[in-house]
């Protein structure tokens, strides 16, 4: 009989966080389950593991593709994916199980709310439709149909929207379970932020380029390079976004590129027109998109090309406030809610799920409407 449930997570260079991952999952999940650690150190380590649990010693620093040889050892039905320095809470596991029991073939996972030590929302991937690596449940069999599942050459980072958007351009989509929690510890150990950023302004542009729709990539290209670039200056390291944004990625193949109802799902345009149709919003004021997110003149453009008079965007983050995404000149938090206290209309949802919290917080504190694109 198949098991229910296999734990993966891939660890270099912190045995410590990785064991204290195995003393909490020990502890947190209630139910039978398999684990496996998949370790891309220079040399090998020992731990002291029970029966259900595995060690491989992969010799090389395999990256986020070392996930793959997770689950292709995985014996369970659902694979839950973590990092060495995340775990779910108790309870957790068992909701997200019931939740994709209880889902359609066409569910791929159920996204994790993932929340810091102090139990603060994470900013995860700045779409609420992706899933992010350091919690997610997900069906194996959806996995083993698009293998590899997980870019065999990003290293890290990013690797998440490349997984996502197979999985859409397969059919499949995801599922947000609030109850699910999975607290990411964080470490900083290990971590640069020169090649973070180089990693996720490349690792979005070899993304973008095979599976995005000839009339949206554009957009999104220029979305992601700009977020990037912006962040780098801010942090001091614009060379690694010059070097990824100049890097020739050359043709990049996939299985199957996605179709415009595909992106259009994932990023959030189909639910934006939605709402458009249904009349909540008023075509003869202007909107404010509260939140950069992953592509915010794509979405902006979509507002204008439904007739509304103005477009705004706002960020809480200092490296974008004052700048420009094209013709656009992005707003503090602060002026954004005074616009809105006037004529804009606020729209949530769109960005990652920890910045949407805070945005709402904010308006509510204030008294102001908005509207959550995701509602």
């Amino acid at each position: 009989m198949q098991k229910l449930l296999t734990v993966v997570f891939p660890t270099y260079m912190r045995k410590g966080e990785a064991e204290k991952n195995l003393s909490i999952l020990r502890e947190n999940i209630r139910i039978p389950y398999e684990l496996i650690i998949l370790d891309n150190s220079p040399e090998a380590s020992s731990f002291d593991l029970r029966s259900n649990e595995r060690y491989i010693f992969n010799g090389e620093n395999l990256g986020t593709a070392a996930r793959n040889k997770g689950i292709l050892e995985a014996e369970g039905k659902y694979v839950l994916q973590l990092d060495d320095d995340s775990h779910p809470l108790p309870g957790s596991v068992e909701s997200a199980i019931k939740l994709i029991e209880s889902s359609d073939d066409n569910t791929a996972g159920i996204n994790a709310c993932v929340i810091k030590e102090d139990s603060s929302v994470e900013n995860t991937p700045l779409l609420p439709s992706i899933f992010h690596g350091c919690g997610v449940l997900l069906r194996k069999s959806a996995m083993m149909k698009l293998m590899p599942f997980y870019p065999e050459d990003f290293c890290f980072y990013g690797e998440e929207y490349w997984s996502t958007l197979k999985l859409y351009a397969a059919g499949f989509r995801f599922k947000y379970d609030e109850k699910f929690k999975v607290c990411h510890r964080f470490s900083p150990s290990g971590r640069s932020v020169a090649k973070i950023i180089y990693r996720l302004a490349v690792n979005n542009r070899r993304t973008w380029r095979p599976f995005v729709p000839e009339i949206y990539l554009e957009k999104a290209e220029f979305d992601t390079s700009r977020r990037y670039e912006l962040i780098a200056i801010k942090e001091n390291v614009k060379e690694s976004s010059d070097s990824a944004n100049s890097e020739d990625i050359g043709k990049i193949e996939c299985s199957k590129p996605m179709s415009v109802k595909d992106f259009e799902d994932f990023a959030l345009i189909s639910e934006m027109r939605k709402l458009i149709a249904n009349g909540r919003f008023d075509r003869r004021k202007p909107v404010m998109l509260c939140g950069c997110g992953k592509f915010p003149t794509l979405w902006a453009s979509i507002f204008e090309e439904a007739g509304f008079p103005e477009v705004g965007i706002a960020d809480f983050n200092p490296g974008l406030v004052g700048k420009t995404y094209g013709k656009y000149i992005i707003s503090g938090s602060d002026d954004a809610a005074t616009a809105i206290s006037g004529a804009f209309q606020a729209v949530t949802g769109h960005v990652s799920r920890g910045d949407s919290a805070r945005w709402e917080k904010l308006l509510s504190a204030k008294s102001l409407k908005f509207t959550n694109c995701l509602s």
